[in-house]
């Protein structure tokens, strides 16, 4: 089994992606959510629906913080 290797262009894009998580307040990683939560498709609905998450209750809750 060989050693996975992650290119620098990955490793700078990884740490930009989680920097800008950090840096996001609370109330705009919820506002994200509800973007996201709002595109969703039937199929992804269903897929939350199969692991115990409901679409209602989880885009109430970004509300509700």
């Amino acid at each position: 089994m060989g050693k996975s290797r992650v290119s620098s262009d990955e490793q700078r894009m990884i740490g930009t992606v989680s920097n800008k998580l950090k840096a996001m307040s609370e109330k705009e990683r919820l506002r994200r959510k509800r973007i996201r939560l709002l595109q969703l498709t039937d199929n992804e609905k269903k897929l939350m629906a199969k692991y115990g998450k409901s679409w209602d209750r989880e885009y109430r809750s970004t509300f509700e913080k």
